[in-house]
């Protein structure tokens, strides 16, 4: 019995000591914008909003404002209409980003992608009272002035 309680206060003593030596390393996630597995709605009784407003709000104010015509495609003369789909979970967090209709051009695809990856939180949809995951399909038009 006494060498097993030397023991067991050796192993103690043991775990301790590595457990000073132990650094615990932390990381901030910005946001979880992955891929989520909630079911989107299509109709709901309550929409998603962007900043107070709807989703020519968020084309107006946030995709117009943050797009950046790629210079490639600018010089090859590449316009053209490129409809996405993407969800706002129940987070507010847009996800499930997809092109649906390409503008012809992998450019103006890949801008489109990577300004909706930037997009702030929306308030999210409703259904029932409780927050959902909500899908939908926007055109971003690249035209050349």
């Amino acid at each position: 019995m006494k060498h097993t309680f030397s023991l067991i206060l050796l192993l103690l003593s043991i775990s301790i000591a590595q457990a000073q030596e132990l650094k615990v390393v932390t990381f901030k996630v910005r946001s979880p914008k992955v891929e989520s597995q909630e079911p989107a709605f299509i109709v709901v009784e309550e929409s998603a909003t962007f900043q107070g407003g709807d989703l020519n709000t968020y084309r107006n104010n946030w995709i117009h404002t943050n797009l950046v015509y790629p210079q490639q495609a600018a010089e090859k003369g590449s316009e053209g209409r490129v409809f996405v789909q993407f969800a706002v979970n129940s987070q507010g967090y847009v996800c499930d980003i997809k092109i649906l209709r390409s503008a012809g051009d992998s450019l103006l695809d890949n801008e489109a992608i990577r300004v909706m990856k930037l997009s702030p939180r929306w308030m999210p949809a409703r259904q029932g009272g409780e927050a959902v995951k909500q899908q939908f399909t926007l055109p971003i038009v690249f035209k050349l002035q």
